[in-house]
């Protein structure tokens, strides 16, 4: 499913856009194909140096009627041209199976390309489904919304995305004046079809100076920049969540073996120092049994006079002199 981007002006929005497009998770699995209006030097030098990391397209486009109908008018019919140009060159020169419209001044969650891949899949790309489309942007949206929900709501232009079988169908409706993301919306809503809307936002909506949308109050402002909830992580996946229960299992068992080994080598130094105790104190009785022995073959001594036993010891003059002398 190739992104599709409509740019003109305003290159601040922009490059914030583009560099959110960054973060997007499986960004390099897909084409970004920009049509950019206007030729601004300010826009084709963003164009110019976007990340290696996106595969990208750029096609000029020239609004029709020489964009003469700007001055005496909005430039509205130059941004539905632009559109329909995108969707054309997916759908009847690419031959895509579904698109993604991305305006330049919505800031994608970093799961917005796989919310798009999985809803196509799942609601998109069955032909007998009453599904158009596929939107973004919930203005709503807050941090505790539900990331897995979505609900029917009208059409509308900020972050969608639809498949080529509807694509017949949203041709015969286009109109070049007026706000054609309305029309599209009733007219969608008299044939039966259904627009699905997450509760938690895939888009940040930071144009707040265009065509439809002019906020001017600050707390408007900060309402779209800080308070509208988006994806800014992707949730666990099942495979992530093997890979914890994985991680969990392996650092119990780690932590396991070292208490373990620890306890192991604690026994073996308590047995250790045992056996060096027992053959200390071994060693000292055998040294007392020694002593004891010595002790035991000296002569016996008890009740004699001290000289005799100086003189059975040989010690000093206390031996007796010869009869005689």
């Amino acid at each position: 499913m190739p992104i599709l981007m409509p740019v003109c002006d305003r290159p601040y929005y922009l490059k914030r856009v583009l560099d959110g497009l960054t973060r997007v998770d499986g960004i390099n699995e897909t084409l970004l194909v920009v049509s950019q209006d206007c030729d601004q030097a300010a826009i084709t030098s963003l164009l110019v140096s976007i990340s290696s990391s996106i595969r990208v397209l750029i096609l000029p486009h020239t609004p029709p009627y020489f964009s003469l109908p700007r001055y005496v008018d909005t430039n509205e019919y130059a941004t539905s041209a632009n559109v329909k140009f995108l969707l054309e060159f997916a759908f009847e020169y690419m031959l895509a199976d579904g698109a993604i419209l991305l305006e330049s001044d919505l800031i994608p969650s970093v799961d917005f390309y796989r919310y798009h891949q999985w809803t196509y899949q799942h609601l998109l790309k069955g032909n007998n489904s009453t599904v158009l489309s596929i939107h973004s942007f919930n203005i709503d949206s807050t941090s505790s919304s539900d990331p897995y929900s979505l609900f029917s709501r009208g059409f509308d232009s900020w972050g969608w995305s639809t498949a080529r079988t509807r694509w017949n169908w949203l041709k015969s409706q286009w109109t070049k004046y007026n706000s054609w993301d309305s029309i599209v919306s009733r007219r969608a809503k008299q044939d039966k079809w259904k627009c699905l809307i997450p509760k938690l936002s895939r888009t940040r909506m930071i144009g707040l100076k265009g065509i439809n949308v002019n906020v001017k109050l600050e707390s408007e402002k900060k309402k779209f920049e800080e308070v509208i909830g988006m994806m800014f992580r992707l949730p666990p996946t099942s495979t992530d969540l093997i890979r914890l229960w994985i991680y969990c299992i392996t650092g119990v068992a780690t932590v396991v073996l070292l208490m373990i080994m620890v306890c192991y080598y604690a026994f073996r130094q308590e047995c250790s120092d045992r056996a060096e105790r027992r053959r200390a104190k071994e060693l000292h009785y055998t040294q007392i049994q020694e002593l004891q022995r010595q002790v035991d073959s000296f002569p016996d001594l008890v009740h004699r006079p001290a000289s005799d036993i100086l003189m059975k010891l040989g010690i000093g003059e206390h031996q007796p002199r010869p009869v005689g002398i």
